[in-house]
């Protein structure tokens, strides 16, 4: 990190267009995860299904 910190340009104009890009970036990744969280989540049940039909009932 101390390497990326040596290549940031020093206009604070710029700086400014780069951490409003980096926050744009973090509002649309943050929008994507509850979807992602659904699908892991849909995944793992299907998994869990697909266990039980090739093993059979746990003896938990």
């Amino acid at each position: 990190m101390s390497n990326a910190a040596h290549t940031l340009p020093d206009d604070p104009a710029l700086l400014t267009a780069l951490i409003m890009g980096l926050q744009a970036d973090n509002t649309k990744i943050s929008a994507t995860l509850p979807a992602h969280d659904q699908l892991i989540q849909t995944l793992r049940l299907r998994i869990a299904k697909l266990k039980k039909q090739v093993f059979g009932q746990s003896s938990e």
